[in-house]
């Protein structure tokens, strides 16, 4: 699923392009239909035994959680970009 929105992305922003772009070979979109077809459905087929929902927002919240000095970091140094705001931040 995450494949397909991706490449559902990237045509959409291709989509946007002003002038046509050749068509893929009908070999080419078939077997790229017939790969997605199989990894939806393994994941139907994961989904049965394991919650991919909940192990994949566990896995977001994981490297949020790991990475929280870079992410306040960031957040602080984006506000001293304010030139009247003066914060001083955690090294």
């Amino acid at each position: 699923m995450i494949l397909e929105g991706l490449f559902g992305l990237i045509s959409g922003v291709i989509n946007l392009i002003p002038f046509e772009l050749p068509q893929a070979p009908e070999k080419v979109t078939t077997v790229l239909d017939m790969i997605f077809d199989g990894i939806t459905s393994s994941f139907g087929l994961i989904d049965m035994f394991i919650d991919l929902k909940f192990w994949i927002a566990c896995g977001i919240t994981l490297t949020i959680i790991y990475n929280i000095k870079h992410i306040w970091n960031t957040f602080i140094f984006i506000i001293n970009l304010i030139p009247t705001v003066n914060v001083s931040y955690w090294n």
